[in-house]
Formats: C-alpha cells, structure tokens, sequence
C-alpha cells in the first residue's frame, strides 16, 4: 500500500471515531456511560465478524502470525475504557469537539513516547522539532476550542 492509501485510510478513520464517539455518546445520554459501551462492542464484535467472514480469505489483508505477544490481545479494554470516558466527557460541558481535541492530543503524546522509547516492541524513530511541535499547537487549539469555543 502507498503513503497515500495510508492517509486517506487514517483520515477516514478519525472521521469515523468521531461519528462512533458521537452515537456511543447518545446512547449514553440515554442508558449510561457503561451500557453504552457494552452495547457498542457488542454490535463491534459482530461487525467485525461479519467482515472477517467476508474478507478473512485474503492473507493480505488478513495476515496472520500465530506469534503475537499474549499483552496484544487485550487491546479491547483499552479500547472499552476509551468509550466510557468519552461518553462521559461529550456529555459534558466540553462536548464532542473539546473531547476530540483532547482525546488528539492523548494520542499525538503517547505515539511520540511510543516512537521515541519504542515501547511494547515499536520501532524507534528519531523525531524531529516538528513532531514535537505538535503537542502545543494542539493544547493551544483545545484551549481555544473549550475556553473560547461558540
């Protein structure tokens, strides 16, 4: 896959965390944070098994190593946690854009920890003042988002 394919898909992706944050959250406002969440990964599990059961004969997209770290399988409750916290944080005063702004900023400071240290078997990268100007230009943006925000 090209550079390009790459982007798009991670662009499409964060569009699409956005949408997933946004409905968990009205689900939540509904039933509760947890519910939610549990309801989410539900249909989750089975979405991604009826696109597994669609795709799965395509070693390409679907390479398998039967070598994968025990720690790499438990990635779920990451992710469960990450839709607790943001159903409780959109529903609050900061809403969908200023959990957002914040949840960017979380990953933009823990994926340059994981390039820079090369945590959990990640390839180090040597970054440059670029990458780590990112960190401010994001706080700045979530201050203007959550502070001075319509």
């Amino acid at each position: 896959m090209d550079k390009g394919l790459y982007t798009s898909s991670a662009v499409v992706s964060g569009g699409l965390l956005a949408v997933m944050i946004f409905i968990n959250s009205q689900l939540a406002h509904y039933t509760s944070p947890v519910l939610s969440s549990l309801i989410a990964h539900f249909v989750g599990i089975f979405g991604s098994w009826v696109i597994w059961k669609l795709l799965s004969n395509s070693p390409k997209l679907f390479p398998y190593a039967s070598d994968a770290p025990l720690w790499s399988y438990f990635g779920g409750i990451g992710g469960a946690m990450i839709v607790v916290i943001a159903n409780i944080t959109v529903n609050s005063t900061i809403g969908l854009i200023g959990s957002l702004s914040l949840m960017i900023l979380g990953q933009t400071a823990f994926a340059i920890l994981f390039d820079v240290k090369g945590w959990l078997g990640m390839t180090k990268r040597e970054l440059f003042l670029k990458d780590y100007l990112q960190i401010p230009c994001i706080v700045a943006g979530s201050i203007l988002i959550i502070f001075y925000g319509g």
